[in-house]
């Protein structure tokens, strides 16, 4: 999908999910009690006429919960927390979140900018 934060068109981000995987191995780390990983490896390439900065990454999951996204070494390289893209640049990673352990995803936001709208929302059912 692509997006831009509203009302600047010109500073716009197109997202692909490369692969998912419900249940990620983060190395030596464990999910906390009651808790698995779920991981989506990314990439995401500035496609408008000014640079983008990076996005922030929420995960809804089929009981309702909310959560960030976890940091930590061990499933892939993780999505840089905070980057800049020039037009045309890409970057690609993973991005992890902790859910519950009998839970399953719902969907995926990623967000240009918490103080506006226009959010890019994946269906990750």
């Amino acid at each position: 999908g692509v997006i831009s934060a509203e009302g600047n068109g010109s500073k716009r981000s197109k997202v692909t999910i490369l692969k998912i995987v419900d249940g990620a191995q983060a190395g030596l780390a464990r999910p906390p009690e009651g808790k698995k990983y779920w991981a989506v490896q990314v990439e995401v390439e500035a496609v408008g006429t000014k640079a983008v900065q990076s996005l922030t990454w929420k995960l809804r999951d089929t009981t309702s919960v909310e959560s960030d996204r976890a940091f930590f070494s061990g499933v892939g390289e993780n999505l840089d927390a905070a980057y800049t893209l020039t037009p045309g640049g890409k970057t690609q990673g993973w991005v992890v979140f902790a859910i519950a352990a009998e839970a399953g995803p719902s969907w995926l936001r990623a967000d240009p900018n918490p103080f506006l709208r226009n959010d890019l929302y994946f269906d990750t059912r």
